[in-house]
Order: C-alpha cells, then sequence, then structure tokens
C-alpha cells in the first residue's frame, strides 16, 4: 500500500457545492391540491409523487451525541451518555421557478398543516378530517452529484415537514435569479 502523501487526487475528483438535488415525495395531502395563487396550480394542481429541486444552498444538520464528564482521581474522563441530541432543521435555498410553483408547493403545503384564514390545523382539507402527523409528513433527500451528474452520496430525512419558508426579495433592479429558503424537521 502505498503511503498517503504519494496518491494524487485527479482534478476532476473535487467536490463541488452547487451539485445538491433536492428530492421530496409528496405527501398525499399535496397530490392535485389546486393553488389558488399560481395559474399553472390552479389548474392542474401539483399533481406529481416527486419533486426534484436544484438547490443554491443547503446545511445538512450536525449529527451529536451528549457526552458526560466523569470525575476520576482528580480530574475528568468523558464517557458517552448514549444519548443523542435532536437534529436542527434541515435549511434549504433554492431558486424560484418561472411559475414560483415550488415555493406555491411549500406554502400550500404550511397552510394545510395550520389554516392561515382559519387559524387552526386544516384536518378536513388535509385527509378529509383523519389527523396524524403521518398524513402530511413525507420523506426529503439531498442528493450530491459528480461532475457528470450522477448521483455519489445522499442524505435522507423521514417523516418531514416545513416548518419556515422565508420571505423573498423582489428587486427590480436585480437582474439575477429569485432564491428562497426554507426549513424542514425531521425525525
Amino acid at each position: 500500500m502505498s503511503d498517503i502523501y504519494d496518491i494524487i487526487q485527479s482534478p476532476l475528483n473535487k467536490t463541488l457545492e452547487d451539485k445538491f438535488i433536492f428530492v421530496m415525495n409528496l405527501p398525499n395531502c399535496l397530490k392535485n391540491l389546486k393553488s389558488k395563487y399560481v395559474k399553472q396550480l390552479s389548474e392542474t394542481g401539483i399533481g406529481t409523487n416527486s419533486i426534484a429541486w436544484s438547490l443554491t444552498n443547503v446545511d445538512i444538520p450536525t449529527n451529536s451525541i451528549k457526552a458526560e464528564s466523569m470525575p476520576y482521581a482528580g480530574g475528568h474522563h468523558y464517557v458517552s451518555s448514549h444519548t443523542k441530541t435532536p437534529y436542527e432543521p434541515l435549511k434549504i435555498e433554492f431558486k424560484i421557478d418561472n411559475n414560483y410553483a415550488n415555493y406555491f408547493t411549500i406554502y400550500e403545503w404550511m397552510n394545510l398543516i395550520y389554516n392561515e384564514k382559519e387559524a387552526r390545523y386544516d384536518a378536513e382539507n388535509l385527509a378529509g378530517g383523519k389527523s396524524g402527523s403521518n398524513i402530511y409528513a413525507t420523506q426529503l433527500a439531498v442528493i450530491g452529484t459528480d461532475e457528470y451528474n450522477k448521483p455519489i452520496i445522499q442524505w435522507s430525512f423521514t417523516h418531514a415537514f416545513p416548518t419556515e419558508l422565508q420571505s423573498i426579495k423582489l428587486n427590480y433592479q436585480n437582474t439575477g435569479e429569485i432564491t428562497c429558503s426554507c426549513s424542514f424537521v425531521f425525525s
């Protein structure tokens, strides 16, 4: 086996930060939901089983296990508590599409979880009066791709739902694409 310092990395073997895709299965409550905000969604509904977006930024949550300090012989020795701290929310930033459909998919999802007009949980529209988080939660994934757009790594998040949709900054003088951030909690 060669020494680690003798290995030369290929110039194509570089990790690029902008090569990530966000994929989610739509929860049943969103399938075929018609949005009053977006013309395209008001006619056809969301209507797909999975949605994939290119991300401009993603914060993969920290994974940590608590350690406890045990006093021993005038000093301290750390041992594992064998407990895990809760994950922070998954935060993503994405480019808003021309029809604002990806933004309003998250907006309508959050509005079903908590109806802003009636200021309550919208169980009637979520699933015909059924309740439970499995109705509005789904599986998400962040997939890293190589320079040829082939998947090389995947982070999966189960039982996820959105908790925050950031504001959109609209500026007539800005020539760039509009971006937005949102956060998901997961189990």
